[in-house]
């Protein structure tokens, strides 16, 4: 599933494919970058649990998977943000 949703956005992923398909449809498709990496996380997790990783092994993928998430979130968070004055007062 991850790999059929990956190559989806592979193939979207250039100037033509936006311009194809319009901003707001070529948005909407590629968002589905955040179903790939929900399910690439659950796959790491089950596979560190299946595999009775050591330590090691698990804190860096829940280092990396919680380093991303806060950086999307914050990403997410300045996107939303009204834009400010530009430091013009009056």
């Amino acid at each position: 599933m991850v790999a059929l949703i990956l190559m989806l956005l592979l193939a979207l992923s250039n100037d033509a494919s936006l311009r194809r398909l319009g901003t707001a449809r070529w948005k909407s498709l590629q968002r589905w970058n955040y179903v790939a990496f929900v399910l690439l996380i659950l796959h790491a997790a089950i596979y560190q649990l299946l595999e009775s990783r050591t330590l090691p092994y698990v804190a860096a993928v829940a280092v990396a998977a919680l380093l991303v998430t806060l950086l999307q979130v914050a990403g997410f968070k300045r996107k939303r943000r009204p834009a400010s004055d530009g430091g013009i007062s009056g």
